[in-house]
């Protein structure tokens, strides 16, 4: 019932179509250059850009949320396992956090890959060119190359905009519509639309961003959410982060759900998690509720209030569920603390007992997306960068 597992998405699967696209179609650009400028050619590539995200990768995770060290459940984005199903909603909450680092490290190691690759054929247009080219099997690709360290593609199939890539000195933007690729790079894929946005400006202050929308409902995990938002990042050496989660039919059914089943705005499930880490402990408020919901009520809408969005849950009355199952709900209150290499939640704590640092910090002010505006969030590709 717990919505998540780890393959969802398979970064790998879409990535690896990126990559590919990428290098197929831009190595035959240089000699297809349709832009008449008098720049010479430049032989640099994205080294320095893929420092920087190198940087990013190898600071990403706390060892605060590094499970590993503990010897507690490894978590790894291409296990079709769901990470919750040892654990209930509570007490997988830090497993979730790990997740999001997991899914995070997942595609900012792929857009690496693609960046370097881009930039070993980017550097064969010269500086100060643009222009566009005409591939086979309707795919197409436009191009512009304004400066060191600054260029951008997109890739279209049958004019639709496939992928979309801007790098640009230390802010890195992908973007990628999988229903637009050829359907036969296309068939192994049941998602819709990906984006990540990376800034950089040193060791310790960097933020990665990354949004998924447009997703089917899985059969196999019809509880799975088809819209995920996520940014990770470091500010004055801490860690933060946040990440909102749309789940259309989660609360209608603990079994037999379908992805047929009838759409009851009341039973979704938006959850909104928010976090602050050094090394030595996470702190973390979580919130949930149906998109019916217009804003986000931090004082309301904890896990300690689930009832009070769910009357109903599962078919079932909550009250009358969390008594039988002898739940004390009033125990989950925010703030949740996540020690050093463990994957168990305090609630109820500022993890003041653990790190000075996390107790007395203040969580990052967010402009948090309200429930009935996440089932209509979506990734919107340039038609044109020409």
């Amino acid at each position: 019932m717990y919505f998540l597992n780890q393959k969802h998405p398979s970064s790998l699967v879409i990535f690896s179509t990126i990559i590919f696209s990428l290098y197929f179609i831009l190595s035959g650009c240089s000699s297809t250059d349709d832009t008449e400028n008098n720049s010479q050619p430049t032989t640099a590539t994205t080294a320095e850009v893929v420092t920087n995200l190198d940087t990013i990768s190898k600071n990403l995770v706390p060892s605060s949320l590094d499970y590993t060290d503990a010897g507690a459940m490894t978590i790894t984005a291409e296990s079709d396992d769901d990470v919750c199903e040892d654990y209930d909603l509570f007490s997988c909450q830090p497993v979730l956090l790990r997740l999001y680092l997991e899914m995070t490290e997942e595609f900012l190691e792929n857009t690496i890959e693609i960046i370097d690759e881009a930039g070993e054929s980017i550097g064969l247009i010269p500086v100060g060119n643009s222009g566009s080219a005409d591939l086979e099997n309707g795919l197409s690709v436009e191009y512009s190359h304004p400066a060191e360290n600054d260029f951008s593609i997109l890739i279209l199939n049958n004019g639709e905009p496939a992928i979309y890539l801007d790098v640009d000195d230390t802010t890195y933007t992908l973007m990628s519509d999988t229903t637009a690729l050829p359907e036969s790079e296309n068939d192994d894929t049941d998602f819709g639309k990906v984006e990540l946005e990376i800034s950089y400006t040193d060791l310790n202050t960097w933020e990665v961003s990354t949004k998924l929308t447009d997703f089917q409902c899985k059969p196999l995990n019809p509880w799975a959410p088809q819209t995920i938002q996520m940014s990770i990042g470091m500010e004055d050496s801490i860690w933060q982060g946040n990440a909102m989660l749309y789940s259309p039919i989660w609360a209608q059914s603990i079994t037999d759900l379908d992805c047929d089943e009838t759409h009851d705005p009341s039973l979704s499930a938006c959850i909104y998690t928010e976090f602050i880490a050094d090394n030595d402990a996470a702190k973390a408020n979580v919130f949930m509720m149906p998109e019916t919901a217009t804003s986000v009520d931090e004082d309301n809408y904890g896990l300690d209030r689930l009832c009070d969005q769910y009357p109903t849950i599962f078919g079932l009355n909550c009250t009358n569920l969390t008594t039988f199952l002898q739940i004390d709900l009033s125990q989950f209150q925010n703030s949740f603390c996540n020690p050093t290499s463990t994957d168990v939640a305090e609630w109820n704590s500022d993890c003041s007992d653990y790190s000075e640092v996390i107790g007395s910090a203040d969580f990052p002010a967010l402009d948090w997306i309200p429930p009935n505006q996440i089932p209509s969030l979506t990734v919107t590709l340039p038609q044109t960068i020409l």
